[in-house]
């Protein structure tokens, strides 16, 4: 069975359009994806310090009142 060569033409073109949507969309959710990471990174980091005053402020009380 043989295609006419436009047909198979318009059908590659429409497969590589395709392809080059899904390339920019993986691309999109990548970037996302590293954003989340950074942001999701720091508040971690945040929290670690927050909890290390914390618990520097917590030692020093029961160094003070002798608990």
């Amino acid at each position: 069975m043989t295609y006419p060569l436009a047909l198979v033409c318009r059908s590659l073109n429409g497969v590589i359009e395709q392809m080059e949507r899904f390339s920019s969309d993986l691309h999109s959710l990548s970037h996302k994806v590293e954003a989340t990471h950074h942001t999701t990174s720091q508040e971690l980091a945040m929290g670690a310090r927050q909890r290390d005053e914390q618990l520097k402020g917590t030692s020093a009380l029961y160094l003070l009142t002798g608990l």
